[in-house]
């Protein structure tokens, strides 16, 4: 762990506001000015910042400088001397795993509230990320992801087992009702018609609606 500790005045805001602009970091993440230009010293047209990050290679540290323009607030980047994107600059910190939107990895002193409000679970999670190459943390949220499918694949189970057991005990009252079902004085062409749309899953009253002269002898509770 890394703290600037210096009385009032001796520029401690002043290096962190130089480590998260000059990394590619967003001004929010200071909980100061939002505008860029404001960072560049009063009275000065330009300003710029320029770290030397250590690398895996000890004889090749990565040295990014940002140059500030406060008219436009537009900024040139270089990477060991050569003018590169912002994109390219994003994909070195992360590549040496700065992660100066973690409050466990970067805590300016204006957010140090925000940084007390985090929930333990929030708490948890940006201190695995914070951890070496972040691997815990994408192991962790992997072990979610899992628990979420298998939690998905029982919710299906249940309701394809429901659904079984309603066609089963529908299947087992269609057969009751067909076998209890008796209409001793209609032609044997609606006797077909009733059965067939018993079999279709028509229901009684449905039935009935349309052929009311159909009568029916008791018919067993046990279906039902």
């Amino acid at each position: 762990m890394n703290v600037i500790l210096g009385p009032n005045g001796t520029g401690k805001s002043s290096f962190v506001c130089a480590l998260a602009i000059g990394l590619a970091g967003s001004t929010k993440l200071l909980g100061r000015a939002d505008k860029l230009s404001e960072f560049v010293k009063r009275g000065e047209q330009s300003g710029y910042s320029e770290i030397t990050l250590a690398t895996s290679d000890p004889e090749r540290p990565l040295v990014v400088r940002r140059e500030i323009k406060r008219k436009d607030s537009s900024s040139t980047w270089r990477v060991n001397n050569v003018v590169v994107t912002l994109d390219r600059v994003k994909l070195e910190m992360h590549k040496l795993g700065v992660q100066l939107d973690n409050l466990c990895q970067f805590l300016p002193q204006d957010r140090v509230v925000e940084f007390a409000r985090l929930t333990p679970e929030s708490l948890l999670m940006e201190t695995e990320k914070a951890i070496g190459n972040a691997e815990l943390y994408d192991m962790h949220a992997e072990l979610i992801r899992m628990k979420n499918d298998i939690a998905g694949l029982e919710r299906e189970v249940r309701v394809l087992f429901l659904l079984s057991s309603l066609l089963e005990s529908s299947d087992r009252v269609r057969c009751r009702v067909l076998e209890r079902i008796s209409i001793p004085h209609t032609p044997s062409g609606v006797r077909r018609r009733l059965k067939s749309a018993i079999g279709n899953g028509l229901t009684f009253n449905s039935f009935l609606k349309r052929v009311p002269t159909i009568t029916f002898s008791r018919v067993s509770t046990e279906c039902w």
